[in-house]
């Protein structure tokens, strides 16, 4: 992190976190650089969606908005995801259920 106030705890799937312990205990490495992880990220996305661009960021931002569609309150988001504002939050509330709507719509469509 750049900072202590920029560091988060991340929540893992329990499959996830056996990966990430295999990985580094295969590797005999602990840290890493913000250019290594975005490094990674970037070559397993091309591997999973290689028609998508895949980054750091967009793995938070799948995760908050995965949040909100299960329906988590805004300011649990807040709390977990370390933001500031609950106002960003909202958004991801706000742009999920727009999202269910016009799937919804889509699919009256027949």
């Amino acid at each position: 992190p750049k900072n202590k106030a920029a560091a988060r705890e991340i929540p893992l799937m329990f499959e996830v976190k056996r990966l990430l312990y295999d990985y580094f205990r295969e590797k005999k490495e602990i840290g890493m650089s913000r250019v290594t992880i975005f490094r990674i990220v970037k070559k397993v996305g091309r591997r999973l969606r290689p028609f998508k661009k895949v980054y750091p960021h967009s793995l938070r931002a799948t995760f908050a908005s995965m949040m909100a569609a299960q329906g988590m309150p805004a300011s649990d988001m807040q709390v977990i995801m370390g933001w500031s504002k609950l106002e960003t939050a909202n958004s991801y509330v706000k742009a999920t259920k727009a999202l269910e709507t016009f799937r919804e719509k889509m699919r009256d469509i027949k």
